[in-house]
C-alpha cells in the first residue's frame, strides 16, 4: 500500500530550490536587459534596430516567465500549507 499524504520537508525544500532558481532568473533578465542601451549606442548596420527591439522582446519574455513561475510557487506554498492546516486538525481530532 502507498504512502498518503504530503512530505512537508520535502514540499518546502523544492519551494526554496523554486524561490532561489527564480531569483536568478530574475538577475539574468536583469543581465539580458542591460545589454540594450550599451548595445543600441554601438551596433550598426541594417539589422542593428532588430538586435535591439529582440532583446527587448527577450527581456520582456523573461521578466513574464519569472512572474508565471512565482506564481506557480505561490499556488504550491499555498497547498502545502492547506496541507498541513489540515493535517494539523486532523491530528487534534485525535488528541482529545
Amino acid at each position: 500500500m502507498g504512502t498518503k499524504g504530503m512530505n512537508v520537508s520535502e514540499a518546502d525544500r523544492l519551494l526554496k530550490a523554486l524561490e532561489r532558481q527564480t531569483k536568478k532568473l530574475d538577475t539574468l533578465t536583469q543581465s539580458v536587459g542591460g545589454l540594450k542601451a550599451p548595445l543600441e549606442s554601438v551596433w550598426e548596420g541594417k539589422e542593428s534596430a532588430a538586435c535591439v527591439a529582440y532583446l527587448g522582446k527577450l527581456t520582456n519574455t523573461m521578466t513574464n516567465m519569472s512572474t508565471e513561475v512565482t506564481k506557480i510557487h505561490d499556488w504550491a506554498k499555498k497547498v502545502r500549507d492547506g496541507y498541513e492546516e489540515a493535517a494539523s486538525k486532523g491530528e487534534k481530532a485525535y488528541n482529545v
